[in-house]
């Protein structure tokens, strides 16, 4: 919601769709929290399982200086697909197999739970996005702070929005909007 190396703390799971950005889920890093899981966490925690067990494609933009100052002010913009037993990206145009699975993620994910330090909160009802329920997360670690948003659908529990917010204390800052889509999704018929 997520991993890179399927090893460690990485942030919270909303980031997970990060990984379509073509970075290698680079902002899933290995953070070490001491604290049980908020209980007010588990709509969001029910809601990337499903996204975990459901083929969905996912459509993210992230903006953050340094990739600006690179790239003319310009946005990343990438994608990702999963099966139900595959995952792929797309990177510079073209269609990559990850080497792990949606179960892989989902183990990893039940893992990072045990030991997240996430708050979170329910913010509202929002109709922009469907019949949705918005909540919101924030976590701060060693590395650095995650504030999360996610839209998840009263039809079917299901993400359809996350807006995501890194403060990394060696990356600097960054922005990601991820927009998820459950119909139709094909694995991509040029994958590598």
């Amino acid at each position: 919601m997520t991993k890179s190396s399927l090893s460690g703390r990485r942030l919270p799971l909303r980031s997970w769709p990060v990984f379509a950005a073509g970075v290698g889920l680079a902002l899933i890093l290995p953070f070490a929290a001491a604290a049980a899981p908020d209980p007010t966490c588990e709509p969001m925690f029910t809601a990337i399982t499903k996204l975990l067990q459901t083929p969905n494609h996912q459509y993210m933009s992230q903006s953050s200086a340094t990739y600006a100052l690179q790239n003319g002010g310009k946005m990343r913009s990438s994608e990702s697909i999963s099966t139900s037993d595959t995952s792929y990206v797309k990177i510079n145009d073209q269609w990559r197999k990850v080497p792990f699975t949606p179960q892989d993620l989902m183990k990893q994910e039940e893992e990072s739970r045990k030991n997240s330090n996430e708050i979170c909160h329910f913010l509202r009802d929002d109709s922009s996005e469907g019949e949705a329920s918005v909540y919101d997360a924030h976590s701060e670690t060693e590395a650095g702070n995650s504030a999360v948003q996610i839209w998840i659908s009263k039809v079917n529990g299901l993400p359809l929005r996350e807006e995501i917010d890194l403060d990394l204390k060696d990356k600097g800052k960054s922005h990601s909007s991820v927009r998820f889509d459950y119909d139709h999704v094909e694995p991509p018929k040029d994958a590598k």
